[in-house]
């Protein structure tokens, strides 16, 4: 049997190799013939959780092939949750299994996300997600680099910590899933150019957090409708969006969101060559991050320091902003940037 598994790990070498050089069609029959042999295995030994795993991520990997349309990347990612669900069902407690499973539900999300009429499916699997490594982070456990890496990027849609300083009501729920619903639609309109639409949603999520009174959706709503508002030209609007977004951060001591908007809102002033105000800013981003040990704010903060010091010609200080936010990528070893997808499986490469 070890010869089987080992066998089936070289076949997933060979394929890891092709899909590396862009070419998932030539990956496919390699993840196949591994898939095989895993549930070969699994067959004979049913209760072995390091086979059942294995097996999960074979249906993984071919599951993120982008060589077949999304609806036939669907039943492997499916299989893939159902199987890493009931791995977290007999290990409740273990990190790994619960981030397998919710790195399986985002990804699950990713390809839904392209499909038309999903989206509603999509933003469940996503919430998932969020909520199952929010709750290993609630009970203080020790999450690996692409668990912070995912639950980091989750936090700028669902909530980050206020999700937890600010809990939902049961009756609240409903509602808490329309806005996000009603954000995701924002966002999507916002990239494709169309503001009216993106307006018209992000204010439609304002109203709903703010009847729900939850302060994180309500400060990213805001930060969003200030962002639909300096795309479209009217920067006064923008930024006294930005103003109330930070406002409300502080007064409910929410770091996270604080720096998000802060961010945002010195994006902006660079954008617009107000260099002086926008490093005040991304300063400041840096120092709340510091404060709520937010290493990714701190990094991505001291990266943008360190570009408008060089951009005022500064480069002794751009340096050593510069060196300070890659050592913090380093020690953290936050693989593979920050846009939140992870490698299958739950590992940063390979």
């Amino acid at each position: 049997m070890a010869v089987q598994r080992q066998w089936s790990l070289s076949l997933e070498k060979v394929a890891d190799a092709a899909l590396k050089d862009g070419e998932p069609g030539k990956a496919r029959p390699y993840y196949e013939q591994s898939l095989v042999i895993r549930e070969r295995l699994h067959a004979m030994l049913p209760d072995d959780i390091r086979t059942h795993r294995d097996l999960g991520l074979a249906h993984e990997r071919l599951g993120m092939l982008e060589d077949e349309p999304p609806e036939k990347q669907l039943p492997d990612l499916e299989q893939a949750v159902a199987i890493y669900a009931e791995l977290y069902e007999r290990l409740p407690d273990n990190e790994e299994a619960g981030r397998t499973l919710a790195i399986g539900h985002f990804n699950l999300a990713h390809t839904l996300g392209a499909i038309p009429d999903r989206e509603p499916d999509a933003l469940e699997h996503s919430s998932r997600a969020h909520e199952l490594l929010s709750d290993l982070r609630a009970r203080g456990r020790q999450l690996d680099p692409t668990a912070k890496r995912l639950l980091a990027f989750l936090d700028t849609q669902f909530g980050g910590a206020g999700r937890w300083t600010h809990p939902l009501a049961t009756a609240d729920e409903t509602a808490y899933a329309e806005l996000n619903m009603l954000g995701m639609i924002g966002a999507q309109a916002l990239a494709a150019g169309d503001y009216e639409t993106a307006e018209e949603n992000f204010r439609g999520s304002l109203e709903a957090a703010t009847q729900i009174n939850h302060p994180p959706s309500i400060v990213r709503a805001y930060g969003s409708l200030g962002e639909v508002n300096a795309k479209a030209g009217k920067i006064d609007a923008a930024l006294e969006l930005f103003d109330e977004a930070i406002s409300v951060a502080r007064e409910n001591e929410l770091p996270v969101e604080e720096g998000q908007t802060l961010d945002r809102l010195a994006d902006l002033y660079a954008e617009f060559g107000e260099r002086d105000r926008a490093l005040a800013l991304y300063s400041e981003r840096v120092e709340v991050a510091r404060r709520s040990d937010d290493q990714r704010g701190v990094a991505l903060g001291s990266a943008n320091v360190g570009v408008m010091h060089f951009e005022r010609g500064e480069f002794s200080e751009a340096l050593e902003y510069l060196q300070a936010a890659a050592e913090l990528v380093r020690r953290s070893r936050l693989c593979g940037g920050f846009d939140g997808k992870p490698e299958p499986g739950s590992l940063c490469s390979g």
